[in-house]
């Protein structure tokens, strides 16, 4: 599927106004942050599927793409996805992606969960799911409807000195402090 980048953001080409994903991702790009290998998500099916406690459930996706990010000169990468959920569907989505975080091996201890009006935070470090991803970060925001999810990579260390935890928590911080902003 071709898309074309406007002025005003991402725009698939038979688009004539930028969707609400488009203008999140300009919104993105204004705070500075420099993605790469942006693709936008096929609308069919209108839903994703997720492993849960309670098995498998569906989260509502009417539009979404998926990008990178990576922290400058850190060796972290970051893969996000930018999903618009279905009208009126955003509280039974963001249920479900607590259960999945639950089914990734959080804990009390692990997991994090803050709540406001406008957005419900989730992080979990050391998720069950695979070498070299050492945390997932998801923002849901009630007011635009979205859903931003982000799978943390580790990369092999090219300088030993750093301090990693210093390392995760600095670009943790600018990639939250900039994406909320938007959401």
């Amino acid at each position: 599927m071709a898309f074309s980048f406007m002025h005003c953001g991402l725009a698939t080409a038979s688009d004539a106004e930028p969707s609400a994903i488009d203008n999140t991702m300009t919104c993105f790009r204004e705070q500075g942050l420099q993605f790469s290998d942006l693709t936008r998500r096929q609308n069919n099916p209108a839903y994703r599927t997720v492993q849960t406690t309670q098995g498998t459930e569906k989260i509502s996706v009417t539009d979404g793409v998926r990008f990178f990010w990576s922290a400058a000169g850190q060796q972290i990468r970051i893969k996000l996805h930018l999903e618009q959920s279905a009208n009126g569907q955003i509280a039974s989505d963001a249920d479900i992606i607590a259960r999945e975080y639950q089914k990734f091996g959080a804990t009390p201890e692990t997991m994090t969960r803050n709540i406001t009006p406008a957005i419900t935070e989730l992080g979990l470090r050391n998720p069950v799911l695979g070498k070299g991803l050492v945390g997932v970060h998801s923002l849901i925001s009630a007011k635009r409807q979205q859903i931003l999810t982000m799978y943390i990579n580790w990369l092999p260390a090219q300088d030993a000195t750093q301090d990693n935890e210093a390392v995760y928590s600095a670009a943790m911080s600018e990639l939250l402090t900039k994406t909320k902003a938007c959401l």
